[in-house]
């Protein structure tokens, strides 16, 4: 269909304009031969978008451009029909099918341009109804694309929120996980030293048992000497003294006593102990003064 012969100039400016400088570009340069017989000395690819648009609105009745143009517009206006049909077997009425193809259609801002194209005739009071229902479509799809923004946002935060929860808890996670390491590493020392603690207390008693013994061995060992002539014991308030020692020889052949234990007047030996700060530590004597 020629709807190029349909329109008025300002009409066809407008037609021109909708389909843009960057597709009359394209055209121009698919169809060089056809430019050059409308703008000698031009070369299609060298043109801007707006000398495209400008060059196409001064020569929309050429044949090459109208033929072109008319088939654009044949398979706009197929489409718009088709998605009408479609919204309508969804369940919209016309009016809204027919108000929402506008709002998302190339004419949204030039339905009566639409409706010339398409044959359709619309009394002023359909047609104020039509631009009603499309201004309120266009509202509603604002609100909802407002209220999906949000929840876009909301949901930017929730998600922010969740990372910070989950780093809080890997936190926590490690802060526990080192503190249980080290209160298990406190209660191996406390077993290492309560260990210790028994070996010493082991160590202890052993000691304790071998000197315990050590001394009953000495008692032993001293009752060997035990005297029981009373006759040779020292009477008691005697300052005479009879001791149990042993004999040295020095370099000289001299005989010593070291003395080792004194007989009580019961006749009983104690040990003479040793005298740190006195030296000799034993006392010695020679061995025609000592009393054996």
């Amino acid at each position: 269909m020629k709807y190029i012969d349909l329109l008025t100039k300002e009409e066809k400016s407008i037609l021109c304009g909708i389909i843009t400088g960057r597709d009359f570009k394209e055209l121009f340069k698919r169809n060089e031969q056809e430019f050059s017989k409308i703008r000698k000395g031009f070369r299609a690819k060298s043109l801007t978008e707006q000398q495209a648009l400008t060059i196409a609105i001064v020569n929309v009745d050429k044949p090459f451009i109208a033929m072109w143009v008319n088939t654009k517009v044949d398979i706009w206006l197929k489409e718009i029909q088709e998605n009408i049909e479609g919204l309508e077997r969804e369940g919209s009425t016309h009016d809204i099918a027919l108000a929402m193809t506008m709002l998302d259609s190339v004419f949204a801002s030039n339905v009566d341009l639409y409706l010339k194209l398409a044959g359709k005739t619309l009394d002023t009071d359909a047609r104020s109804k039509l631009q009603e229902r499309m201004e309120s479509i266009k509202s509603e799809r604002s609100k909802n694309a407002e209220v999906a923004d949000r929840i876009k946002v909301m949901e930017e935060e929730k998600r922010h929120l969740l990372d910070q929860i989950e780093a809080a808890q890997q936190s926590v996670n490690t802060i526990k996980a080192e503190y249980e390491q080290k209160i298990q590493e406190i209660e191996q020392d406390k077993d290492t030293l309560e260990t210790l603690l028994a070996e010493a207390q082991e160590r202890i008693t052993e000691l304790q048992t071998a000197h315990t013994a050590a001394k009953s061995d000495d008692a032993d060992y001293l009752a060997q000497f035990d005297d029981t002539d009373t006759s040779v014991l020292p009477s008691v308030g005697s300052n005479e003294i009879v001791s149990l020692c042993g004999v040295i020889s020095d370099y000289n052949g001299q005989k010593w006593l070291i003395r080792y234990a004194d007989l009580s007047h019961n006749g009983h030996y104690h040990i003479f102990r040793k005298s740190e700060d006195v030296l000799p530590p034993y006392p010695i004597c020679r061995t025609e003064k000592q009393s054996v």
